[in-house]
């Protein structure tokens, strides 16, 4: 290449970095494309990312053969647009980042409704509502979390008039967390949250947290995930004494919880509709899990897991030694419906209404953070395997997601970029 091919190359390069970071010109950037020189790209190219790099990039772009990203999908295309949040709190670390002594700067999220309206719920507490999910109609609603040592929300469920949440209260200059579930009666001006089940234990790693209504033993009550992670406490996961690694229940009526099942390492998902309970499930390093929850089931963390510790990616460590027991069944555990290996970084799970799509019958989305996609999913009638699972990539970490019925829409919880994600499906109403 001669040098004034690279100088004429750099030149315009300065020139598309400066228009594409200030202008945001799509017709600009085609323009200023359609200028280089195929050679001239192609060392610009090699100059910013690399050889091995752009080898990579068209070797995965090649091998996701049909791959779909939102609005496509494999039958249906949707409507998905996005629109940017004010007002939203960071997570400056998430377990992953924890883990690799990194921050992160997600802004994290939490959605739910009531009737046609929707709540928005921040990492440190802020709540808003969406009157008819339009976000025109935002307005703040006031509460004392705050007060109560709110650091860290894990979740927020609409039950019966009251809003439950459950979050992290991490004290200054400590290595541990107290998990705190709190609910307070709704209403659009002020909500006065009061303790609902705050275990006194200080642990290190709180996860879990994902709240919902749902009957035990013919009882009416809440469901609420816990999870045991870290080295110190993941034994408690089989300890029947402890509430961490569980999935539990709480009557209406009475102040003292039930196990429902055990052996759970970070439960980040739950559906509950009559007798069907699934979970979603982060597994270590790989082996995320989803989870058909049976009573008194044990699903075999600590001590089975498709996944590894995280120092299984370290070049030092001896990988011909296993850290977990792979098989379920074997260990007297409960084999998990689905696993990803490697890990997609699972979060909410949601069954899609039949009117959403007459393509996508009895399907479920769950969401995924390191993922960045959302995933469609149908089981079988025993909930014992996924017939099919569709991968539709958002390029986004997805925290959360709930739907309106009234308008049929999903609003899903986009904190990579702050964003709220609105997914709806117009097209097939033309279709006969």
């Amino acid at each position: 290449m001669s040098k004034k091919t690279k100088i004429y190359g750099s030149v315009l390069l300065i020139a598309f970095l400066f228009i594409n970071t200030y202008f945001f010109q799509d017709s600009i950037r085609l323009s200023l494309k359609s200028l280089l020189p195929d050679n001239a790209k192609i060392y610009v190219k090699e100059l910013f990312f690399g050889k091995q790099f752009l080898k990579e990039v068209s070797y995965f772009k090649n091998s996701n053969y049909n791959q779909k990203i939102l609005p496509a999908t494999e039958f249906v295309g949707i409507n998905f647009k996005k629109i940017t949040l004010k007002d939203l709190d960071v997570l400056e670390q998430t377990h992953y980042a924890k883990i690799n002594n990194k921050k992160s700067n997600t802004k994290t999220f939490y959605l739910d409704k009531i009737k046609n309206d929707l709540i928005l719920a921040t990492v440190k507490g802020n709540i808003f509502i969406f009157k008819e999910g339009e976000l025109k109609n935002k307005t703040k609603i006031s509460n004392n979390l705050n007060k109560l040592n709110a650091t860290h929300l894990m979740d927020i469920a609409i039950i019966k008039d009251y809003i439950y949440v459950s979050f992290r209260e991490e004290p200054e200059n400590s290595k541990c967390s107290y998990f705190h579930l709190v609910k307070a009666k709704f209403n659009k001006e002020h909500l006065k949250f009061e303790n609902f089940f705050s275990p006194k234990r200080c642990t290190i790693n709180n996860y879990g947290g994902r709240i919902s209504s749902g009957k035990f033993n013919n009882k009416d009550g809440i469901i609420l995930t816990t999870g045991a992670t870290g080295n110190e406490e993941r034994h408690f996961a089989q300890d029947p004494n402890s509430h961490l690694g569980k999935i539990l229940f709480f009557s209406f009526d009475e102040k003292d919880f039930k196990i429902i099942s055990k052996g759970h390492r970070n439960p980040q998902g739950l559906f509950v509709e009559n007798e069907i309970i699934l979970a979603t499930e982060h597994g270590p390093y790989g082996g995320d899990e989803i989870n058909h929850i049976k009573q008194n089931g044990n699903y075999g963390w600590p001590i089975s897991s498709y996944g590894e510790g995280y120092k299984f990616y370290n070049k030092t460590y001896n990988k011909k030694i296993f850290e977990y027991k792979k098989s379920h069944e074997n260990n007297d555990f409960i084999e998990p419906i689905f696993t990803f290996v490697p890990s997609i970084g699972i979060s909410e799970i949601i069954k899609i209404p039949n009117k959403f799509s007459k393509y996508w019958q009895n399907n479920y989305f769950i969401t995924s953070l390191a993922g960045v996609s959302l995933y469609r999913v149908e089981f079988d009638k025993s909930y014992t395997k996924v017939k099919y699972l569709e991968k539709i990539i958002a390029l986004e970490r997805i925290r959360d997601i709930a739907y309106l019925d009234f308008n049929n829409t999903f609003y899903l919880a986009l904190e990579t970029t702050g964003q709220l994600g609105l997914l709806s499906n117009e097209h097939e109403s033309s279709i006969k």
